[in-house]
């Protein structure tokens, strides 16, 4: 059985939905493929007749040995009783009787209550010598996301049945940072057991040898080992450090987003892999620092080629005779002992080299013309081997190389989005380079060039052609299915993390198209540098008036223009912003925009409005879309857009949201759960965030969607998507006091960033209350967390975030510089409810400090600026009657 404890609940039921509408002929297409998988051997479906019904007078699939037999069903009541699955059990018998190992697959779910009747039924089948497997669609889906996506091969061969598949092949492998161990890796036992007794006595481990010895592969082999249960683990490689202390900013995965690992492994139950780090320190006294700051929960390992006598040192040697066998005849004939005596001499266990070796094997070149291959190179040096060895291989293999390798080449870099490379050369890219021994561990959703490889790429002989048109249009195209079909999964955000570089080179080269503006718009937000060089979105949206481009055409022109928006320079300064609205007003103009992107306009003009501080206008523009469409056809997006922009309506403003808010969001979220498809990953996540606000009431929705919310959280984080952190934020301090089991789980499992390495304000200030929130529970590490809470709202110009780091400060002691900070914030004059705030802490701070008068002063005055009998009013009331020689009139 699947553990359901490992899956996305939200991609289980997406997986149950689109199972049920499967046609029987498909089912049974499908089903023969996916119970191939379970049962371990392949099975001959029954197939159809000339109508497509399937052939009668036999069961519906079977092994060739007539031992394991299949049965499959749409029927919507198939688990209504035990009377259908028991029909099938009886006619698999009857037709053949030999079958001892049988699976009963059923598009439909059983109930709680029919599920323990079929394991009953189960236990009583084996008693009678069947083993019976009974799948209904829950079972399926967990089998498929537990198991079949592991296998590439397999996985591809059921990916165009369902339509979630599609998307979850792109998506699935981002949401883990730790690379996946390499085709054919042979496990050294006595290496990993020795390696794992000092790494976990030590706290820190150095695995080092030569390169493409398999340092990397077995520092995965140690974090894949189930010796201890790490919180989360974490993959950083060729990360430069002159100490320990660059741990602070390091970039993870490669998409320009930071981490902090110094603070995780001083603080969480983490695993840290530092894969080759570029060292401007001696290796020993890095190793040193590293094991000073690392604290009990967490253990780092580092590879290098550099060596070291330290105890916690294992040096990994060649492979014995076993093991390079093993290497060299994977998916190949035996290979005859003198031959394999003469390849042992001439590069010994060099698990590299016997790998371009095996990929020299193929039909019509035998052992011994391997050998002859591995003489000639003998007498070089260990490094040298390998790239005589690698580019002997891609000579080889020129023309099936030709087209991935020059992909890499014309992005530039020897690291490629999977997704991104698959849909330009093809699945098997994919799969060959790996298998033939030219790529490296990398990220999940990456493949990387080994560096041997990259370098030789430009000395090839005759060089590659890069079929630049070509490739442009499919990237141009990857981008564009990703947007049709994962708007709201963020997906293209994180291809265009990956590929920042490659998207800005596109966008201000000689033939931008659509896509490429699309992707880099969506790299990280707009910053200062993206400002400077945005291109014009009125003449965009001027050639989408004139009836150029398509649908992902006018997708495009209303993010640029929102994205002109947001980093208006202008908008605070002036009321005339006509010319910020100008490119959606240009196509709404236009008789050459239908129905449908006309929506898409009038919703991202609405978020321009709010942005523009318009929120009535915005109001006003997404009510009428919706009374045009009725609420249940209105996308969700839009749904959404209203409800946040009510729910942070002001008191005094004219329009009264009432308890609407609060019911569109409910709606919303019992749509994403009961039809997965309909309600995005970024609306489930915008939902959290909104969940700060008082008119949402975040316990009735934490209390029922709480698994939804924090799946998405993580998913997110873990991609390097800022919108988790922000997510997490909005409900994090209400977790933290009602559910903290689910706080901490959530907070472990975030990579933590570098507070200098973050940009979007709304993303600082959501890592700085997350940190705050973590040290009112955590009195071993409050301090460090403080700190960390500190460096992020420090970075924040805002009077929110200046009110809370003087907060944090007066939590560390600091009170004259809380004092200092909240003075300065007085003297702008704030609004009633902000300056509240202000003299509030303001008296807190005084309260440290033993100055009454101040404290009776400040608090008087904070009550002043805000409603008698409000919330915030009692809050400051409360605390007052606390202090000591102090009265309230």
């Amino acid at each position: 059985m699947t553990n359901p404890a490992q899956t996305d609940r939200s991609e289980v039921w997406q997986l149950i939905h689109a199972m049920a509408a499967l046609s029987g002929a498909e089912l049974e297409d499908f089903g023969v493929r996916v119970a191939s998988m379970a049962a371990g051997v392949t099975l001959r479906h029954r197939g159809v007749g000339l109508k497509g019904n399937p052939q009668g007078h036999t069961i519906d699939a079977y092994s060739d040995d007539g031992v394991v037999g299949a049965q499959f069903g749409t029927e919507a009541g198939y688990f209504d009783s035990l009377n259908k699955p028991k029909a099938d059990l009886a006619q698999i018998r009857k037709q053949v009787p030999s079958v001892t190992r049988v699976y009963l697959m059923s598009s439909r779910t059983a109930t709680a209550a029919r599920q323990l009747e079929l394991v009953a039924w189960e236990i009583e089948s084996a008693a009678q010598g069947i083993t019976l497997h009974v799948f209904d669609a829950a079972r399926v889906a967990e089998f498929i996301l537990n198991t079949v996506m592991e296998q590439e091969a397999a996985f591809e061969s059921i990916v165009d049945f369902l339509e979630p598949l599609r998307y979850l092949r792109d998506l699935r492998p981002a949401s883990h940072r730790l690379p996946p161990l390499a085709e054919g890796f042979v496990a050294r036992e006595d290496v990993v057991r020795d390696f794992i007794t000092r790494l976990d006595i030590h706290r820190v481990g150095l695995l080092w040898g030569m390169s493409g010895i398999g340092k990397s592969q077995l520092a995965i082999a140690v974090a894949n080992d189930p010796w201890r249960a790490f919180d989360s683990k974490v993959w950083a490689r060729n990360t430069p450090l002159q100490s320990a202390a660059d741990l602070q900013a390091v970039d993870v995965t490669g998409r320009g987003i930071r981490h902090n690992l110094l603070g995780m492994i001083r603080s969480r139950s983490c695993l840290v892999i530092l894969d080759d780090p570029q060292l401007d320190l001696p290796l020993d006294l890095l190793l040193e620092q590293v094991r000073d700051k690392c604290g009990d929960e967490a253990r780092v390992i580092v590879t290098s080629q550099r060596g070291s006598d330290a105890p916690y040192s294992v040096h990994v040697p060649f492979m014995d005779t076993t093991e390079a066998r093993r290497v060299l005849e994977r998916g190949a004939a035996p290979c005859p002992d003198d031959a394999f005596h003469t390849i042992q001499q001439a590069v010994g266990g060099h698990p590299m080299a016997l790998r371009l070796l095996n990929a020299l094997y193929r039909p019509g070149r035998s052992w011994y013309d391997v050998a002859e291959e591995a003489h000639r190179i003998g007498n070089l040096a260990d490094d040298e081997r390998s790239i005589r060895l690698a580019d002997r291989v891609i000579a080889d293999r020129r023309a099936v190389l030709q087209e991935p390798l020059a992909f890499f080449q014309w992005c530039r870099s020897p690291r490629l989005h999977s997704g991104l490379l698959q849909a330009v050369a093809g699945l098997q890219a994919i799969d060959r380079l790996p298998s033939l021994g030219l790529a490296s561990t990398d990220q999940p959703d990456t493949i990387r060039l080994h560096d041997i490889v990259w370098t030789s790429l430009s000395e090839l002989d005759p060089p590659l052609v890069a079929s630049e048109r070509d490739f442009e249009a499919k990237v141009d195209s990857y981008v564009r299915r990703l947007a049709r079909h994962e708007s709201g999964s963020l997906a293209a955000n994180h291809l265009a993390r990956v590929h920042q570089a490659l998207f800005a080179r596109l966008v201000f080269g000689d033939r931008p198209r659509d896509g490429h503006l699309y992707a880099w718009l969506h790299h990280r937000g707009p910053g200062e540098e993206m400002a400077r060089r945005l291109p014009d979105a009125l003449a965009f949206a001027k050639r989408v008036a004139a009836g150029e481009g398509d649908h992902f055409t006018v997708q495009t022109a209303v993010e640029l223009a929102e994205a002109t928006v947001k980093v208006s320079t202008t908008k605070d300064a002036t009321p005339d912003v006509a010319h910020l609205l100008a490119p959606f007003d240009e196509m709404l103009a236009s008789d050459q925009v239908d129905k449908l992107a006309r929506v898409r306009v009038r919703h991202h003009r609405a978020k321009a409005l709010k942005r523009l501080r318009r929120p009535i206008e915005a109001i006003h523009e997404l009510e009428a879309i919706v009374g045009e469409l009725g609420e249940e056809a209105t996308p969700a997006t839009v749904r959404l857009l209203l409800a946040r922009t009510l729910a942070e309506l002001k008191p005094h403003d004219e329009i009264d949201p009432g308890e609407r808010p609060r019911e569109m969001l409910h709606r919303l979220l019992d749509d994403a759960r009961e039809h997965p498809g309909n309600v995005s990953d970024s609306v489930i996540l915008a939902i959290a965030e909104l969940l700060r606000w008082r008119s949402v009431e975040a316990g009735q929705f934490l209390n029922q969607f709480g698994d939804l919310f924090e799946e998405k959280i993580v998913s997110a984080s873990q991609r390097g998507l800022e919108q988790g952190a922000l997510a997490f934020a909005g409900v994090a301090a209400k977790w933290r006091d009602t559910d903290p089991a689910r706080f901490w789980r959530i907070f472990g499992s975030l990579p933590l960033p570098a507070a200098s390495d973050l940009h979007d304000r709304s993303e600082i200030e959501a890592w700085g209350e997350i940190l705050s929130n973590a040290a009112d529970h955590d009195a071993a590490d409050r301090e460090e967390l403080l700190n960390h809470s500190l460096a992020f709202f420090s970075r924040s110009p805002s009077r929110y975030a200046r009110t809370h780091r003087a907060d944090v400060l007066r939590r560390l002691n600091r009170a004259a510089e809380a004092q200092s900070v909240l003075k300065a914030l007085l003297q702008e004059s704030p609004p009633p409810r902000d300056r509240a705030w202000a003299l509030f802490r303001l008296g807190e701070t005084h309260a440290m400090l033993g100055n009454t008068a101040e404290v009776q002063s400040c608090c008087t005055e904070a009550m002043a600026q805000v409603e008698p009998g409000s919330r915030d009013w009692k809050h400051f009331r409360t605390w007052l009657d606390a202090q000591p020689g102090t009265q309230v009139d």
